[in-house]
């Protein structure tokens, strides 16, 4: 289970008292799972067991394999939860939102805040983004990256820092190098260990 501090830290700066909308993109949920599909199962089951202010609005994209993907997303009972797949090719989406020619709202409808694992981040109207960056190696160490590779990755978490109104950490060390590589402010940044399942 997914410590309870994760979730304090990440809805601490939401307004207290108000019933919020946010939506998660889940689609590293799909299929085999890897570190950020298991991060973002674990998190939405811990929000599920003790977040009961707020609402949640869960979504993903996929053309490949469209059925067999959103058939392997296992969603939490209970009404604060609902469900928006969208069968989009990735290309197609992410020409869309590079050239902002539309914003996200025009496919999952309006949330309040986006909360995203992923390092890609849609263009908005008026939502407050979070987004979750696990780390920066590719920023500081060839070891693990070709050029190429890090080249991608590093414009991902440099367009993340620059769009997110809050982004999560997932140690201090990595709060650390991400202040160091990219200039962030050091109050735009949360860590939130992650927990054990």
């Amino acid at each position: 289970m997914l410590q309870p501090v994760l979730i304090q830290r990440t809805s601490a700066f939401l307004e207290e008292g108000n019933r919020l909308k946010i939506g998660i993109d889940v689609r590293s949920m799909a299929g085999e799972k890897t570190g950020i599909g298991r991060y973002t199962e674990n998190l939405i089951q811990g929000l599920a067991s003790c977040d009961e202010a707020n609402d949640y609005l869960l979504y993903c994209f996929f053309f490949k394999s469209f059925r067999q993907k959103v058939a392997g997303i296992s969603l939490p009972d209970g009404k604060r939860f609902s469900f928006v797949a969208k069968n989009i090719p990735g290309v197609v989406l992410r020409y869309l939102w590079n050239a902002e020619i539309f914003k996200i709202d025009k496919l999952i409808g309006n949330v309040d805040i986006l909360l995203l694992p992923e390092l890609e981040i849609p263009p908005v109207n008026h939502e407050k983004i979070v987004s979750v960056i696990h780390d920066v190696i590719p920023l500081v160490s060839e070891k693990w990256h070709t050029k190429e590779s890090a080249r991608i990755i590093g414009k991902f978490i440099k367009r993340a820092v620059n769009r997110a109104d809050i982004v999560i950490t997932v140690s201090n060390h990595t709060k650390q190098d991400l202040i160091q590589v990219t200039g962030i402010k050091e109050e735009k940044v949360r860590v939130t260990h992650e927990g054990i399942c």
